[in-house]
């Protein structure tokens, strides 16, 4: 468990500081605005990345949870271990 978190706080620390500092180099201005374009879809997909690794560490928490209460329930139904 501690690989995955590992995992995806990498993905979105790289998401959050790779993808917009070397999206600045691929500077497209947008026409009225004068900002970089690719700067503006990095920015928009490394929320995309974050709302994934969110969905993805709550799946996986989910069925981790599935599966405890799943095992204490087969402990309560074999009964007392005196």
């Amino acid at each position: 468990m501690g690989g995955l978190r590992a995992l995806l706080l990498l993905l979105a620390v790289l998401v959050s500081f790779g993808g917009c500092f070397w999206a600045r180099d691929w500077v497209a201005p947008l026409p009225g605005w004068g900002g970089p374009f690719s700067y503006w879809l990095a920015a928009q997909g490394a929320v995309l990345v974050f709302i994934g690794v969110v969905a993805i560490y709550a799946a996986v928490m989910n069925r981790m949870d599935a599966e405890r209460e799943r095992d204490s329930a087969d402990e309560l139904a074999e009964g007392p271990h005196v």
